[in-house]
């Protein structure tokens, strides 16, 4: 009888084992749908993770007004047709607030870049792409300018805020330093090291504003991709099987 109790409470466990979905660096799905023109007019694609794909799950966009999470008003960077003279002569993915122009204009979004321009800021985000309560793990750094401030955050599905970090907290820095011929290349992250609730309708959100209105000189804030998959954000979300 004891054996019986012991391989139904383990059937039991293994019942109630989480499941764990790890979704890909968003660049390859952009720049694939970007250049097959699935995206233009559209500021969205889909997060992929394996051979699945969730729908319009990443979304990119410039902030139009705003200096904190709680008061952003963000607007969708729209992809450009990969067939005009402008995208053939950048070969680059190009997201600006309209997708019809023959000339696209700032704030845009350009190869791996947020450009704001004269605009506040740039952002990008994850909806949780499936219908229940999962765990979110947000793991990874998120590339900026040095001179620009940077917020994560979760808009949950009511409207509310929960900032999850900021880069006013200096423990959150990450340098990385690499050596080319005579110089010092320096970029510089956000470390993201999160777990938290993420509900149907919730949105994770990266953005980053010039810091003071002040823009870099580089002309760009902030970047989806580093040097290599370790300074990229992932994400990941369990649930419960």
């Amino acid at each position: 009888m004891k054996k019986i109790i012991l391989l139904f409470a383990g059937l039991g466990i293994l019942t109630a084992a989480a499941a764990e979905i790890r979704f890909a660096d968003p660049m390859i799905q952009l720049k694939k749908d970007f250049f097959a023109g699935k995206m233009t007019g559209k500021n969205s694609h889909a997060a992929v993770a394996g051979k699945q794909e969730f729908p319009d799950c990443w979304k990119y966009y410039y902030i139009a007004s705003g200096d904190k999470p709680e008061n952003f008003v963000l607007q969708p960077l729209n992809a450009i047709s990969p067939d005009l003279p402008v995208a053939k002569l950048w070969n680059k993915v190009i997201l600006a607030p309209s997708a019809t122009d023959k000339k696209f204009e700032y704030p845009a979004f350009i190869d791996i870049y947020f450009y704001p321009k004269s605009k506040m800021g740039g952002a990008y985000s994850f909806t949780n792409p499936l219908n229940k309560k999962c765990k979110l793990y947000l793991e990874g750094n998120l590339r900026r300018e040095k001179s620009v401030r940077a917020f994560v955050y979760i808009k949950r599905a009511d409207g509310t805020i929960k900032l999850l970090t900021d880069d006013m907290d200096s423990d959150a820095w990450q340098h990385q330093e690499t050596k080319l011929k005579d110089r010092t290349l320096v970029r510089h992250y956000l470390k993201l090291q999160f777990e938290e609730e993420f509900n149907p309708g919730d949105i994770l959100v990266m953005a980053c504003t010039p810091r003071d209105g002040k823009f870099p000189a580089k002309g760009y804030i902030f970047s989806i991709s580093g040097w290599g998959a370790k300074w990229n954000p992932v994400i990941s979300l369990e649930t419960a099987e």
